[in-house]
Parts: C-alpha cells; structure tokens; sequence
C-alpha cells in the first residue's frame, strides 16, 4: 500500500479524524513486488476531511485504486486510467470505493468533480458482485456521494454481475453531467442486499442502448432510481483531438451544451463551487451551457485547421491482458484501415480489421485467438494499425 491513512484515536469517546490534502500526484506503471499480497495505491479511513486534486492514475497493476471509507471526500481531477489486476491470477482491478461504514463514525458527503474512470479492468467479486466503482453503505440514511462532470466508460468486469458502477446496501449516490458508457457487463447494477439503495441522475448520458432503463441492471424492485433534467441514451461520441485523450467530444455529440449548473434541486453543501476548468484545464463552459462528461468541448470545428484533426493513435487496454484486450485507435480521415496481430517471429496471427473507416475513433476487441480461431499462447504481440501511408506498431502482453 502506497498511502495509508486511517482514524483509529479517540478523544472523549469521539473519533479524531485526520485531514489530508493530496495534490499534483501521478502514479504510473506501479505493480506489486509480491502479487499474494494486497495492492493499493490509497487507503483513506475515517478522514475529517480529504482532498484529492490534479491526481492521475495510469498503466498500474493491483488489487484496488483509492478506497475511502466514512465520507467526507472532496475530489477535481482525478484520473485513473487503465488499472487492472495482477496477471497471476490474483483479484483485483477495482479502481475507486466509497464506503459509508456506520453512522457512529460517518462523516459527510463525497463530492468528486471531473473524474475519468476509463480501460479499467476488474475480477474481484466482493459484495457479491464485481465493479469498477463500488459505492455503498451499511446504514439507512447515509451520506450522499455526488459524481459531477464525469467520464466513466469503457471498463471491463466479470461477466454477469460485473458493472462500470454498483451499489450495495444503503448506498445513496448522485450523477450530474456525466457519460457512463460502454461499460461491461452492466453500466451499472444495484445490488439486491434486502435494502435499499438509490441512484438519482440529471442531465447524464449513460448508453449506448435502446433507452435508459437497459443501461442499469437492477436486482431489487426496493432499490430506487430518479431521474431528473434532460437525460441521454446515447453514444457519447468521443474523438481523439490529441494522441493523448481519446475522451474528448467530437464536434457532434450528443454531450455538447447537455449539462446544467442549476443543481438546486439537490442538497450540495453550501461552500461548494461549480469548478472553472475541466480535466485538461480548459474552460469548463464553452457555449451556451456546460458540456457532460471530465471534457469541455472546445470548439473546434475547421477539418483545414490540424488541431482539429484526431491524431494517428492506437492504444489497447488492458495491457497485459488475458484474454482479450480492447485496441482502441484513430484516424485523421476516412479511408481503408487495416489492424493485424503478429508474433514476435514476425508471422501474422490474425487480421482484425480490413476496410474502409470514417475519420474518427474505432474500437475492436482481439480474443487472444488466430485466424483459425485457436487459442494463441502467453507471450508478446505486435498490433499493427496501417492506413493510407501511416502504420504503427504497438506491443502487448497476454499472460495466461
């Protein structure tokens, strides 16, 4: 464990709670040394008051991100891209959970401001179930976990009772001009514990999907979910304006000008401020109304102008994997796209992609099979993207 922070004083019967500011903090490619033991990067127990700003999360290995338990949590800009468990076989992946433990120790509420949970990829099962988020709470009238301005999409779980988001128990949760998409196997799932637990959305985009009840699996008719402003099943149209971030907005989603800075409706503190700026530090309003999702879209509409250009990437996740991986790329403009997977010997494995693509950004999975749809062995292999006169060469790992 990286940070471990937890209240355990008491003064006259009352728990002595800590105050923690954490800021400008990254973490990159961190792995445990020992995979049999527990891996996380922060604990945080019982605080009086954490702040968690500018911390980014990315390429790391282990069994859980950050864990905050007792509230009282207030976050802007955090990251967490690309976590996921060991490659031994150990449990792990969970990239954030807020726990409301009891109400002898509670503290207030969880207030996070442009988060990015993205490419993560979780086999834990834990409260019976396996999520990338897991929020939850064992007593009835328990804090509120506000989630604003959030982008947390494209993360793999256990098949069944895996989920970008889940809620246990007596959780209480709120999304505010957020995109929750194309998590798997649920966007989000709220739990059947003999409780009850509640989900309110306004102004969010969760999809993509036939409409907004089929992006929640819910197990318990108690369980309570509101919806409120103007909400979006949707695919959420990210593009890559840089090599980067392939979570901004493309010039035509749907999540442009969606959101609203009128939250009266509900119970924020009253110290709290609506943040000027987005996860990329741009402003966070541009136009007529704020956008959905950690990025603001900028504006940038002219295709002669490059910075409106998506880059040339590719990226896959997770990575190592097992076993299967997501490759993620763009393309600058629309012609024939070719993506092929080779061995270290230089053979190719498999095509999985060839013909014509739109300029933009593409996702296809590779299930760790060749072209005769048998199982390949650990090891690393080459993805190669090759378009018009731009290849790229990228390197994974399958560890079985």
């Amino acid at each position: 464990m990286l940070i471990h922070c937890v209240s355990r004083i008491k003064i006259d019967g009352v728990l002595d709670k800590f105050s923690l500011h954490l800021e400008n903090l990254s973490f990159r490619d961190c792995q445990p040394v020992h995979y049999s033991n527990q891996y996380v990067l922060g604990e945080f127990a019982y605080p009086g008051e954490l702040t968690m700003r500018n911390i980014n999360v990315g390429n790391c290995m282990g069994t859980l991100a950050f864990s905050v338990i007792g509230g009282n949590l207030y976050a802007e800009n955090v990251r967490i891209h690309n976590f996921y468990p060991p490659p031994t076989g150990e449990k792990g992946g969970r990239a954030l959970v807020l726990h409301h433990e009891s109400s002898r120790t509670s503290g207030g509420d969880n207030i996070l401001n442009n988060l990015q949970v993205t490419g993560c990829v979780a086999n834990t099962i834990d409260w019976n179930y396996c999520p990338t988020i897991g929020i939850s709470a064992n007593y009835t009238g328990s804090p509120e976990n506000y989630i604003i301005n959030s982008t947390i999409s494209d993360n793999q779980a256990l098949p069944i009772f895996g989920a970008g988001i889940t809620l246990d128990d007596n959780a209480n949760v709120t999304f505010i001009n957020s995109i929750i998409s194309n998590n798997s196997d649920h966007n989000v799932i709220l739990n059947d514990e003999g409780t009850s637990a509640r989900i309110r959305f306004q102004n969010c985009l969760l999809g993509p999907s036939d409409n907004l009840e089929d992006t929640i699996y819910n197990m318990s008719p108690d369980n309570i979910i509101e919806w409120y402003g103007t909400n979006i099943c949707s695919d959420p149209g990210f593009y890559a304006w840089s090599v980067d971030n392939p979570y901004n907005l493309g010039q035509d989603s749907p999540c442009i000008d969606a959101g609203t800075t009128n939250f009266s409706i509900f119970d924020l503190p009253d110290w709290y401020e609506f943040p000027s700026y987005d996860l990329a530090g741009n402003p966070r309003i541009y136009g007529n109304q704020v956008d959905l999702g950690a990025y603001e879209w900028q504006g940038q509409t002219d295709i002669e102008d490059q910075i409106t250009v998506p880059a040339f990437s590719m990226r896959n996740y997770p990575n190592p994997f097992n076993p299967s991986t997501t490759i993620l790329f763009s393309i600058p403009e629309t012609r024939q796209v070719r993506i092929s997977v080779y061995n270290l010997k230089g053979q190719k494995v498999k095509d999985l992609i060839k013909t014509e693509m739109t300029r933009g950004t593409h996702r296809v999975i590779w299930d760790g099979k060749d072209s005769n749809n048998r199982d390949v062995g650990s090891g690393i292999y080459l993805f190669k993207l090759e378009s018009g006169a731009n290849i790229l060469n990228r390197k994974a790992m399958l560890m079985k």
